[in-house]
């Protein structure tokens, strides 16, 4: 039985992106695999974490994560769920052009990536999300088609996107436990000191450490968490926004439709249409936000 179930949305000149459900959820850790491309993965729900060499990686859907070709990984699920994400896997000579900003020659080509995850914003999610399901339209042109995607490869890889704030292994371990634990719980109603607690650290050194280590705070990431669930399950077709907000963690409708706002610019039912009716255009628009 194969564990893991595999869809390709869109096969271009310059990339190709392909929906991938993980149906495997050991708490242990997998045999070592690596990637056949240069790939980025944008996980759209559930979680995991990515073990190379002793440095720990939380894959969830705050980040988009990087692996190069060949390079020797082991996964596992620290809280047993199995995960969906969108993989992009950029035509190698436009890969190495945007890592190098138009000088390729600085860049490892064996070795492309040299950062193992980039966050991404809920409103580049959203632009993906809308490429991945508007892309397939015959009415497109290869060359709108083929810009769109350069300017989706220029925002997953802005340079001011990159943490340049250096940490002890230590507390990037700790920030990584505290992405994966919240990836986990952000639907719930937890506290501050049920999270430390959990983690086995003081509230005031969580909070220090996760704001270094990641240049956000643990309310934001909840509040991306929230949003970037929610517009996979619009996506899906979920229609009732109340049971949604209920079921994200908000106390009230109001308070998940501000919430959205905030994060997007949009209410959930404008997302939703979006997403549903949305065109190529309206990518490109998103990007310039």
């Amino acid at each position: 039985m194969s564990l893991e179930d595999k869809q390709t949305l869109f096969a271009g000149p310059l990339a190709r992106i392909d929906k991938v459900r993980c149906l495997r959820a050991q708490r242990g850790l997998s045999c070592a695999e690596c990637k056949t491309d240069h790939q980025i993965g944008v996980p759209l729900s559930g979680s995991n974490v990515h073990h190379i060499g002793r440095a720990q990686f939380a894959n969830t859907p705050s980040h988009v994560t990087l692996s190069n070709r060949g390079e020797e990984y082991r996964v596992s699920h620290p809280y047993g769920s199995g995960e969906t994400q969108l993989t992009i896997v950029f035509q190698e000579p436009f890969l190495l052009d945007l890592l190098g900003q138009n000088d390729p020659g600085v860049v490892d080509r064996a070795n492309p990536f040299l950062a193992r995850q980039l966050p991404i914003s809920t409103k580049l999610r959203l632009a993906l999300q809308l490429f991945a399901v508007t892309a397939g339209n015959q009415t497109h042109s290869a060359l709108e088609l083929d810009e769109t995607i350069v300017g989706l490869g220029e925002r997953l890889f802005a340079r001011e996107s990159v943490n340049p704030i250096s940490v002890s292994s230590r507390d990037h371990k700790l920030a990584q436990q505290t992405r994966s634990l919240l990836a986990a719980c952000y639907a719930q109603s937890i506290s501050l000191e049920q999270l430390a607690t959990t983690l086995g650290v003081s509230v005031y050194h969580l909070c220090r450490v996760y704001r270094k280590a990641t240049g956000v705070t643990l309310w934001s990431e909840i509040q991306q968490l929230r949003s970037k669930e929610a517009l996979l399950r619009l996506q899906e077709g979920e229609s009732d926004l109340t049971h949604l907000g209920l079921s994200l963690g908000y106390s009230h409708h109001s308070h998940f439709t501000a919430s959205f706002r905030r994060e997007l610019g949009l209410t959930p039912s404008a997302a939703r249409n979006l997403l549903a009716t949305g065109s190529l255009s309206q990518v490109r628009a998103l990007l310039r936000k």
